[in-house]
């Protein structure tokens, strides 16, 4: 079974809001791949920062003007943590990034975004 939030996993509800757990991850492209194989949906919400977009290039930011947001960008994986998501689905969120940690790969901290 594949995991991802409204993927049709058979426990949302219709019309239910998708849900993620962010986390900042040192090595987030290893964890999404692992967790690709294990057949966890996984996203990246913002990866370019609001400052550097496009629709806000008027404001005159360039990189560097907000390096906490920037390094968050790079850092933040989007974990699929629904309300419809069963008991048995979380465990197995909730193991596969255990078992990349696991391996040496530090998560950094859960983002209190």
């Amino acid at each position: 079974m594949r995991i991802a939030a409204g993927d049709g996993d058979g426990g949302e509800q219709a019309g239910e809001a998708a849900g993620y757990r962010l986390v900042r991850v040192a090595d987030r492209e290893g964890l999404m791949r692992h967790l690709a194989e294990a057949g966890i949906g996984t996203g990246i919400h913002y990866p370019v920062p609001l400052h550097l977009q496009r629709a806000y290039e008027w404001l005159g930011y360039t990189v560097g003007a907000f390096p906490v947001t920037e390094r968050a960008a790079s850092d933040i994986i989007s974990l699929p943590m629904f309300p419809g998501l069963t008991g048995e689905g979380q465990k197995r969120v909730a193991e596969g990034v255990h078992a990349f940690v696991s391996r040496g790969s530090a998560v950094m901290a859960a983002a209190g975004l």
